[in-house]
């Protein structure tokens, strides 16, 4: 659903992450949990999303339509602190090259 709603034109998926969003918006969020605190958000949708090999593409092409730039780098540093269980996995290892290449200066050792 979530999918959908980025390949729609939907570029308010700032509002999913910062649980902003309408009642319109419910449906999408529902799965992924709700709270208001932004951080424990966050690594929890980018949790929900990252160690799935489908859902990490979901995750990547949310990247490119977040408007918020600090929302963006919270996800990014969200996905940096799970780089060490994300090497472990065939998927993983392929989003994290993926991401390097786009965000050297947040992926960088």
């Amino acid at each position: 659903m979530i999918e959908k709603c980025l390949n729609s034109g939907y570029h308010h998926i700032d509002k999913i992450f910062k649980g902003t969003f309408e009642d319109d918006d419910r449906q999408v969020v529902k799965a992924l949990g709700y709270n208001k605190a932004l951080k424990p958000r966050v690594h929890f949708i980018v949790q929900s999303l990252i160690y799935n090999q489908f859902g990490n593409y979901v995750l990547q092409k949310a990247l490119g339509v977040i408007q918020d730039d600090y929302l963006k780098k919270e996800i990014l540093y969200t996905i940096k602190s799970l780089q060490p269980s994300l090497m472990q996995v065939k998927h993983g290892q392929k989003v994290l090259t993926k991401l390097s290449k786009q965000y050297p200066e947040i992926f960088r050792n």
